[in-house]
């Protein structure tokens, strides 16, 4: 705001708009007065404004492999003998791609290869492999940068590849211009792209790429396919060395001193922190009930989550969403004020002893028994019943698959089979729909049927709070009906509730007598906060490790693949996670102790 002083008045200016829209609107009026010649070049600058090292020389493709990549002499021989038979030419031809093999397993390889056919030019080919977070679009991107390293300066090349996600990520960043730190940190495989740009600004490349269809009985890609494969077997592989660009300005994470991670740490922080999680979970006495559940993967996490952050509500917040969602986390963690954990807290309300179930009072009434007492029965079995009809319909609405085919799917799973005797049993997975945690055998339809990730949470959520609304309404609601009344009976209120703390807190001791002798003073006592040692995550013949969520992460960087598939491998501490490297070059670079 400013202020302007005249003979008779005070004017206020007030701005109306923030400050750097103001500028911008100045700044666009300036150009259309001013009559100068500005510089409106259309040309955007690649993103590669990186400073390698100091005594790289310029031309010098040698230089390039020896500082830009990590791998064994013989390997930088090779690549060097093959840059020194191209370097006459001015256009190249690549058919390069990418082969992983058993993916997800302990056993996984990578490996990528490419053949260079432009007519009238030596035949080069090559083929490699390489380690950490292998992926198909990680070994294709491999395949293109060790083309582009061995082309000689001031050459257009062309690419035929069969990844469509490198030809996007290539096309992006080529069009985009100069990419932020925060862009490049997000991208998987930046190392290698930051490194594919710098060659195309250092040696004046034209590059273009091109999709060719896989498996088509194009000789040329076939034989790229061949080398790939044959690449996923070479013993010593190749990676990016992260010290090339001294002066980059982004701080590379890396993962047990082995290698920069590579890609959007904060998604990947995930890997870490899941087995962490889960370890505790095992571990949590309030979920006892559950917990062999838990070890089975019968919960499906992703969806649980999903449905505990639903919000039906028109407004991002409210004190009903709060209330809805905090009983949501309550139930599944089994810490709803069932009548044992109100008679804890407050002891000098409700009698003495273990209480049983309002509704059948064979059981102690606490959050276990819900969904195991047998007047829940009758009503469970026609949730069930009435879920799968709707589920079976909503699937309709929203898929082209075959009735007869949906239905025998709904009709087998563990989930909707109601032929048990009196109560739900404990393992059935009605029993975590009760208490708000998506059961894995629900999900298994949604993803295998709705193939569009962000319509399949859509109709998860609509069908998932229908579901839980007549849970709530004919077991939870019903319940805490029935305990009202109860209560009531013993004149126990919300208000007696609510003031408990004050009118029973503990009254203040008379202070020491100044002419006691110091002796008769009781002593103070110091408590220490107590560490207790979890039991790690233990399965009948299986393993017993502290650190086995470390281990189940190093796997995963390794040799990718979801942490559970390592955290299910029988005999797993028998297994050597870093053999991929103990017989290669790589042994002498990394501690892999």
């Amino acid at each position: 705001m400013s202020r302007y002083n005249t003979n008779n008045f005070i004017i206020k200016i007030v701005a109306t708009k923030p400050f750097h829209t103001l500028r911008h609107i100045a700044y666009e009026h300036f150009i259309k007065i001013d009559k100068s010649p500005l510089n409106t070049s259309s040309q955007r600058p690649l993103d590669t404004i990186l400073t390698p090292y100091p005594s790289l020389l310029s031309n010098n493709i040698d230089n390039h492999i020896d500082h830009a990549l990590i791998c064994h002499p013989d390997l930088k021989e090779e690549l060097k003998f093959g840059a020194k038979q191209l370097e006459l030419e001015n256009l190249l031809t690549f058919y390069t791609d990418g082969s992983v093999q058993h993916i997800g397993t302990t056993h996984s390889i990578s490996g990528y290869g490419w053949t260079q056919v432009q007519p009238f030019t030596p035949r080069v080919k090559f083929s490699g492999s390489t380690v950490f977070f292998p992926s198909s679009s990680k070994s294709e991107s491999m395949g293109i940068l060790t083309a582009l390293i061995v082309s000689p300066f001031n050459c257009k090349i062309n690419i035929y590849t069969d990844s469509a996600n490198c030809i996007t990520i290539f096309n992006t960043r080529m069009l985009s211009g100069i990419a932020s730190p925060r862009q490049k940190l997000k991208q998987s495989n930046f190392l290698i792209w930051d490194l594919i740009f710098f060659l195309i600004e250092e040696k004046q490349l034209l590059v273009s790429l091109y999709k060719v269809s896989g498996h088509s009985n194009n000789p040329y890609n076939d034989e790229a396919d061949l080398l790939a494969k044959a690449g996923a077997h070479v013993i010593e592989p190749i990676i990016v060395n992260h010290k090339f660009f001294v002066k980059q300005s982004l701080g590379f994470i890396s993962w047990n001193r082995l290698h920069v991670v590579d890609r959007n740490v904060r998604k990947w922080a995930d890997n870490v922190i899941q087995p962490l999680i889960f370890n505790s979970m095992v571990n949590n006495k309030a979920l006892s009930p559950i917990k062999q559940q838990i070890i089975d993967g019968d919960i499906d996490w992703t969806f649980t989550k999903e449905w505990l952050n639903f919000n039906d509500q028109d407004v991002p917040c409210s004190a009903k969403l709060s209330k809805q969602q905090g009983s949501r986390i309550k139930k599944c963690n089994f810490i709803y004020p069932t009548i044992d954990i109100q008679q804890r807290n407050y002891p000098r309300l409700y009698p003495i002893g273990s209480i049983p179930c309002i509704e059948c009072a064979n059981a102690r009434d606490d959050n276990t028994h819900v969904g195991l007492c047998k007047e829940h029965s009758i009503h469970i079995k026609n949730i069930l019943i009435r879920a799968a009809h709707d589920l079976h319909d909503l699937i309709m609405k929203n898929t082209k698959d075959g009735n007869s085919i949906l239905e025998e799917t709904i009709k087998n799973i563990s989930l909707f089979n109601t032929s048990f005797v009196d109560a739900l049993p404990q393992s059935h997975p009605g029993y975590l729909l009760i208490h708000h945690l998506v059961p894995s055998d629900l999900t298994k339809i949604f993803n295998i049927y709705i193939n569009d990730k962000k319509l399949r949470f859509s109709l998860f959520s609509k069908f998932f709070s229908t579901l839980m609304s007549s849970i709530d309404a004919l077991i939870w609601t019903r319940r805490a009906s029935l305990v009202k009344q109860w209560e009531s009976t013993l004149s126990i209120t919300k208000n007696k509730k609510r003031f408990y703390r004050k009118r029973h807190k503990k009254r203040t001791p008379p202070p020491p007598d100044p002419g006691a002798p110091d002796h008769n003073l009781s002593p103070s006592r110091h408590y220490n906060s107590r560490h207790f040692a979890t039991t790690p995550y233990y399965r009948d013949g299986g393993f017993n490790d502290n650190f086995a969520h470390i281990r189940w992460t190093t796997s995963n960087y390794l040799h990718s693949g979801h942490w559970t598939t390592y955290r299910d491998n029988i005999g797993f501490n028998n297994i050597d996670l870093f053999l991929i490297l103990q017989n290669s070059f790589l042994k002498n670079v990394f501690d892999i102790r």
